[in-house]
């Protein structure tokens, strides 16, 4: 098995632990309320305004919350390696 597919494998068995952990439980969770928060305030109308410029830019700031914490919700272990190197280049 080449060496970066085993990195792989350790890591994601490492995030599949580190998921299982109480307080990570606890803070995706909360990631996932925040969620359902921003559908809720979304289906009450929260983000509109009477300047349809106002309505578009509200819309869109919560649609890119939403987008990046289901982003966060959902990375695995290749992702997250690809931001560290991402980050170790820089």
């Amino acid at each position: 098995m080449p060496a970066r597919q085993e990195r792989l494998e350790k890591a994601q068995a490492e995030l599949d632990a580190w998921k299982q952990d109480p307080i990570t439980k606890q803070f995706r969770s909360a990631l996932r309320r925040w969620q359902e928060i921003l559908k809720e305030q979304w289906a009450a109308g929260l983000f509109s305004s009477l300047k349809i410029e106002e309505t578009a830019l509200a819309n869109h700031k919560a649609i890119s919350e939403y987008q990046i914490l289901d982003q966060v919700l959902e990375m695995d272990a290749e992702r997250i390696e690809g931001i560290l190197q991402h980050d170790n280049q820089e």
